[in-house]
């Protein structure tokens, strides 16, 4: 790792200190293949607006934007399954495609003989997501839905009002003639505006605080449940009456032996091996049909657009391929 302090770019050199003028405590720390990407470093004037006494460190680096991986999903219209309907169980389980599910187990079949790959298995797995997904799609229907567009509007604080805005502005209009000029004058002067606009805001602060409390206290006359509800907001609960002994006694024993614990651990490094087989044995149909019923209805699916009634309804027939793939995965350790 290196510092990029002194070392780089406009801090080049001596370099500046970065706390109260004296002394050199926040850093920039790259490796060496993030070198390549800087462009620039260098340490900032104090800000009274956004430091207290340390100085910022402003980083340029080059980023590098692919155009044929522009894509623009936000503007082309996106297709969605209509809700599951119980009333029409029969015919989803029905739409669901057994030569695509005889195709499944045939290539599962063969992975448990061979060694099984990583991309076999998510193309297995996407397999399945079709597979249920084009049921669903041809038993419930589908429907566009055009994402919307959402700007980064920035919400303003409520105390922020019409003087801060006039100062902010007067700031940063400096702060741009500064960046084209760069003069003493024009220095003071930004610096200038900067504490101004900082005791604008801090007045301003301190006004709503006020209005704030005198609301308080007309809402304890006026809706005392209302003002009780504010005030025991933050509340925690009680907590446990413990005497300060017992918790002595229970720290200080705390990392002695304890002979009863030996015992425990002997007997059960007995049953270690009937354990070991219990736990590495296959995935069971049980097992799978025990967890699908856990599985809640009415949830939002995910990227795969597969909801839990796909999984819990479709078992019947895709009993056999979730048992296979849950095995392979199991025993092969790859995660799709």
């Amino acid at each position: 790792m290196f510092i990029l302090n002194g070392r780089m770019c406009e801090d080049k050199g001596l370099g500046s200190f970065t706390c109260k003028n004296t002394s050199v405590v926040d850093y920039n720390i790259a490796s060496p293949n993030f070198l390549k990407l800087v462009q620039n470093f260098s340490v900032l004037n104090s800000s009274v607006l956004f430091s207290d006494i340390h100085n910022p460190l402003s980083l340029k680096i080059t980023c590098y934007e692919k155009q044929n991986d522009v894509s623009h999903d936000d503007e082309m219209p996106e297709e969605k399954i209509k809700r599951w309907e119980n009333e029409q169980l029969d015919t989803f389980i029905s739409n669901i495609d057994r030569l695509k599910v005889n195709e499944i187990l045939a290539q599962l079949t063969e992975m448990v003989e061979n060694t099984s790959e990583n991309s076999i298995i998510n193309k297995v797995v996407e397999d399945v997501c079709h597979l249920l997904t084009n049921a669903a799609k041809s038993t419930f229907g589908t429907f566009t839905k055009r994402r919307k567009h959402t700007q980064n509007i920035k919400k303003l604080k409520p105390w922020f009002d019409s003087e801060c805005k006039e100062a902010r502005k007067k700031f940063r209009s400096s702060r741009r003639k500064l960046k084209r000029n760069h003069t003493d004058d024009r220095v003071n002067e930004t610096k200038k505006l900067e504490k101004s606009y900082k005791r604008v805001m801090d007045k301003s602060i301190r006004k709503h605080r006020k209005k704030i409390r005198h609301k308080i206290e007309n809402l304890k006359s006026i809706n005392p449940k209302e003002y009780w509800k504010i005030l025991n907001g933050g509340k925690r609960g009680n907590n446990p009456c413990v005497p300060i002994n017992i918790l002595f006694d229970y720290f200080k024993n705390l990392n002695l032996g304890n002979s009863e614990d030996e015992e425990i651990v002997l007997e059960n490094q007995t049953n270690v091996k009937d354990l070991n087989v219990t736990l590495n044995s296959p995935i069971t149909e049980e097992e799978i049909e025990k967890s699908l019923r856990k599985l809640k209805n009415n949830k939002s699916s995910g990227d795969d657009m597969i909801v839990n009634e796909y999984l819990k309804h479709s078992f019947s027939v895709m009993s056999q391929v979730f048992v296979k793939l849950f095995n392979i995965i199991f025993d092969s350790g790859t995660i799709p």
